[in-house]
């Protein structure tokens, strides 16, 4: 149901941004974004706990800085809420850690210093949930996903602009603990995986 209705929101963004160039502009309150970006991850915490096949309970802690790099792509929905003032709904794929593939739902809020139609800086502000793939190891709880971050606001003409962006983003998730052996601990036995990881992020993102 989770993913249902995610690819729901996807399928929104996109069909409307099709209509848009098949039907004429939109309204100038309405903006639709895609971005590509690169995420560097640079520290991680992580704490487990667990009962074993032989009944004991096994606990780990390892927190510090770990490079670990990730893709993402997404697509945004925003209404201008003034001229330099927006909200949007952002919705894609990306990569949290090893092994780690989730589908972010996130409300982000944009503030432009000279206004949307001006080349300007802009500072940006997120937070939302990341619905893990089903094989990945992430688990099966949703991941907390917040970001800030800012850049360079540049208007290539018409409703056409290009955002150059620097954000630091974090995800809270509860990841599946490997087995010794083979697989991951089985869930009933799991008394508590959490996991946070801080990353760095460079991206590109088409307005329109």
């Amino acid at each position: 149901m989770k993913k249902a209705v995610l690819k729901l929101c996807l399928a929104l963004i996109l069909a409307l941004s099709c209509a848009s160039k098949s039907y004429g502009a939109p309204p100038s309150w309405i903006r639709f974004s895609f971005e590509w970006g690169y995420s560097q991850m640079f520290f991680r915490s992580y704490h487990f706990n667990y009962i074993s096949d032989d009944g004991y309970r096994v606990d780990g802690k390892s927190s510090g800085f770990e490079l670990w790099s990730n893709g993402f792509a997404s697509g945004k929905l925003s209404l201008a809420l003034s001229e330099r003032l927006s909200i949007g709904l952002v919705s894609g794929y990306r990569g949290s850690w090893e092994a780690s593939r989730m589908i972010p739902l996130m409300v982000e809020l944009n503030y432009y210093s000279r206004g949307y139609w001006s080349d300007c800086f802009f500072g940006e502000i997120g937070a939302g949930v990341g619905f893990q793939e089903k094989k990945s190891r992430g688990g099966e709880e949703p991941a907390v996903l917040s970001r800030l971050g800012g850049g360079y606001h540049y208007v290539l003409g018409g409703p056409f602009s290009l955002d150059f962006k620097v954000a630091l983003s974090s995800v809270f998730e509860s990841p599946r603990i490997p087995s010794p052996t083979e697989g991951y601990i089985e869930m009933h036995n799991v008394r508590q995986s959490r996991a946070t990881h801080c990353a760095l992020e460079f991206s590109l993102s088409l307005n329109f």
